[in-house]
């Protein structure tokens, strides 16, 4: 009856009338700008409230009421919305077949209008989950374009038009087609129509550089990714998804989430529980994604808002179980979904082994990079010849996986038998225990150092690269306490090699190091003194000119805070040696003339633990108080050397000084047993804690002795965990520093010779720190030497 209706409306004499503004093309195929959309193009708003309402006999007597004010129907098919949609993408938008089917078979033209989108009614249908709109669309395409047109359906340059590129091949601003939306939209029918129509359309990328396989490997999807698998793969689709692999894919879909299919109960009691509203709630939620900590819902609604709700509130609704429960909806939860994919498709198209990311990496590359151990062993397996391929930096898979420190990658690839880990180099000759190092990966380092064979721990430890650095050298150009820790601790290691530079691991520290140093600094400093690393001429150079360059507000700054602490340390012990806990004898209490002036708890032994240590925290503070002051008259050399004794003194106050409260308070309080208790074990306690932190700060680190590295190695330990971790920028920054320092100029000048102008200097350093590179070797190589000075 509609088609009939409109078919006579079309077939009314057109009335000639003004020509409307010219519309844009694109790719041959109407395209619609905001600038064109102006008032007299837009779609009647009774015709857009027809169509919404799927009010067939209001559309008509709509269509029929613009004719009689001589507008005709072909006419007023060429209007559209704010968003520039023809009544044929509205008819798709809100489902209304009955519309839908007379304005595509009697205006096939509109099938390839795009909207301000770009999207035309094919991309519109492939988003609405509702595949009978999409076979509609392509019926009617199918039946009024080339031999088949319709007398009279469309003129012959319409013809030629469309027949530029189908509609299924029409791309949106994205440069999504109607298959990439249907995948996107999880249209598993819709894609299964689409797929049919053009095999080879599977293959074809939107501006993201994603093929629809891409995408449906990505949104975790079995039964579309096992329909578009059947799509033959020719060279041409090879090369086209180097940078984009669907196996790519598969490895980051773990990111994803799991995708899981909703029974109808289920989808209606995620719409109370999101508070969705809809006329079928049933159709709206395309997909549900569960996370470590949530599950989202995908809604079709509208622009495809997504919404959320907590985990615990749904995922009661699924169970592990094949079968649906029968006394609560419920679908299958699989967390490895990502490895069956895997495994899936490394066994139907074994060739997505063999391609590439946009910067060279395998699948491999990517397992290793995330950390999947499951999905490395499955690539492996099926393609061994891949864990020894370079990506564009020159990085193998192993390499990777050192450098995101994943101990369980670098382990199954270690223990192929066909690996070899002195073979497994870099572009600068860097081995996988280079890498490691490097990055700060301890918990790798210490698998290669205690797992593999001595004889290839010894050749990995000691391996230069082209610059000649071992691991050691790279740990202390990077400061990685604990990575110097367990090299330092193999036997096979040798302390005394030089770089091409001519500098120990020693050395390097010494040159990055800064004034005053940083815990980090400090330990890595000390960790390799205690390994006997050497200093060169270099570092020893180096050392004495850092030595007549002291921080003199550093320093000021040191013994002020120091002195304050004393001086505040003997003003407290000074007043407590005349408020004796207890009291004193007088005559109201002693008639012993002896006793008068005597403390009355003279004789118990709290009280006398109380007066030692309170003597000695009063004369410790004292001392260091004098040394400070002392210093401060003489040199700023002086003053430095007076700050660490003065330390010592008042950290000795500082702990005694809690001893005498402690013996105090149990004084005091000793007439009730239980409280004198709890004094004595919470003051043991933290004097305890006092002394360990004591002797770890006044501990001389760094020892070569036998006894006290051992016991230097065990601080270390403590103190580490607390150092802090440096950001990759502050390391990258601090390497600079120390190229800077050791570079040379044409007249092989260090950084000892020749000082460059301060104008010449500062415009180097500027330059340096805006492009991030080396300076030119003959002023920039003094910038550290002049670093104190600027």
């Amino acid at each position: 009856m509609i088609n009939h209706k409109i078919q006579n409306l079309k077939d009314l004499p057109l009335i000639p009338s003004p020509p409307p503004p010219s519309h844009s093309l694109s790719e041959s195929h109407h395209f619609y700008t905001y600038a064109h959309l102006e008032a007299s193009n837009l779609v009647p708003p009774e015709l857009f409230a027809s169509i919404k309402g799927r009010e067939t006999d209001s559309f008509l007597s709509s269509l029929s009421f613009h004719s009689s004010r001589r507008v005709h129907i072909s006419e007023l098919m060429k209007r559209v919305t704010r968003a520039g949609n023809t009544m044929l993408h509205l008819a798709a938008i809100f489902e209304n077949l009955h519309i839908l089917e007379p304005i595509a078979q009697n205006f096939p033209h509109l099938i390839t209008w795009k909207n301000v989108k770009g999207d035309t009614v094919l991309h519109v249908a492939a988003r609405s989950r509702n595949a009978e709109l999409i076979r509609i669309v392509l019926e009617c395409y199918a039946e009024n374009f080339g031999s088949n047109n319709k007398e009279g359906a469309m003129s012959e340059k319409e013809s030629e038009e469309i027949a530029v590129v189908p509609p299924w091949r029409i791309e949106n601003k994205h440069g999504n087609m109607a298959l990439h939306e249907a995948v996107m939209a999880c249209n598993v029918e819709g894609v299964e129509v689409l797929f049919e129509k053009e095999k080879s359309v599977t293959h074809c990328m939107n501006k993201e550089g994603k093929s629809a396989l891409y995408l449906s490997v990505e949104r975790g999807n079995y039964k579309i990714i096992r329909i578009l698998l059947e799509a033959p793969f020719s060279d041409t689709d090879t090369t086209t998804h180097q940078g984009t692999s669907p196996l790519h894919a598969a490895i980051f879909a773990k990111q994803y989430g799991v995708y899981i299919e909703m029974p109808k109960e289920v989808k209606v009691a995620l719409m109370d529980v999101l508070r969705v509203e809809s006329y079928r709630a049933y159709n709206v939620i395309d997909e549900c994604t569960v996370f470590s900590d949530s599950v989202q819902c995908h809604v079709s609604e509208g622009e495809g808002t997504k919404y959320s709700a907590s985990q615990p509130l749904v995922k009661g609704w699924f169970t592990n179980e094949d079968t649906v429960s029968s006394s609560r909806p419920g679908g299958r939860i699989n967390p490895y979904a990502n490895h069956d994919l895997l495994k899936e498709l490394v066994e139907k198209r074994p060739e997505l082994l063999y391609m590439k990311d946009k910067k060279g990496n395998t699948p491999l590359h990517c397992a290793a990079a995330m950390g999947d151990d499951e999905g490395a062993r499955i690539i492996v397996n099926a393609n061994p010849a891949s864990a020894l391929e370079w990506n564009e930096k020159g990085y193998l898979p192993i390499h990777v996986a050192c450098r995101k420190g994943n101990v369980g990658v670098v382990k199954l690839l270690v223990e192929q038998s066909w690996f070899d880990p002195m073979e497994a180099l870099n572009p600068k000759g860097q081995n996988i225990l280079h890498i490691a190092a490097k990055r700060g990966k301890d918990r790798v380092v210490k698998y290669l150092v205690r797992e593999k064979e001595v004889e290839v721990v010894e050749s990995l430890l000691n391996q230069k690269d082209k610059n000649g650095n071992t691991p050691l050298h790279l740990a202390s150009k990077y400061l990685f306490p604990k990575v110097l820790l367990l090299l330092t601790q193999q036997r096979g290691l040798d302390v005394n090699l030089l770089n091409n530079d001519g500098m120990t691991a020693r050395d390097i520290v010494m040159f990055i190091r800064k004034s005053p140093p940083t815990i980090r600094e400090l330990l890595s400093y000390a960790i390799l003194n205690s390994s006997g690393s050497p200093l060169s001429h270099k570092g020893r150079k180096l050392r004495r000119v850092k030595d007549k360059t002291p921080q003199v507000e550093w320093i000021k700054d040191r013994v002020s805070t120091i002195l304050l602490v004393a001086i505040l340390v003997a003003t407290v012990t000074f007043a407590a040696g005349f408020t004796m806990p207890g009291g004193f004898h007088d005559s109201d209490n002693s008639k012993d003339i002896k006793k008068l002036g005597t403390a009355i708890l003279l004789n118990r032994r709290m009280f006398q633990l109380f007066t030692i240590c309170d003597v000695v925290a009063m004369y410790s503070s004292t001392m260091g108080s004098f040394i400070l002051l002392w210093a401060q008259l003489g040199d700023f050399h002086l003053a430095l050397s007076a700050t660490y004794v003065a330390l010592y003194l008042v950290g000795l106050a500082l702990v005694t000084m809690s001893i005498a409260f402690m013996a105090a308070l149990h004084l005091v309080v000793g007439g009730l047993s239980w409280l004198a208790y709890i004094v004595m074990i919470v003051g043991i306690t933290f004097i305890v804690m006092f002394l360990v932190l004591y002797i770890v700060l006044t501990f001389p680190l760094g020892t070569h002795r036998f006894l006290l590295r051992h016991i230097s190695n065990f601080i270390f330990r403590i103190i580490i965990p607390f150092s802090g971790s440096y950001s990759k920028f502050k390391n990258v920054k601090d390497a600079w520093r120390m190229e800077i320092l050791v570079s040379k100029d044409d007249d092989n000048n260090g950084p000892m010779h020749k000082a460059p102008t301060k104008k010449n200097l500062y415009i180097y350093t500027k330059s340096f720190i805006c492009n991030q590179q080396k300076l030119v070797p003959k002023v920039g190589s003094k910038i550290e030497y002049y670093r104190h000075k600027l």
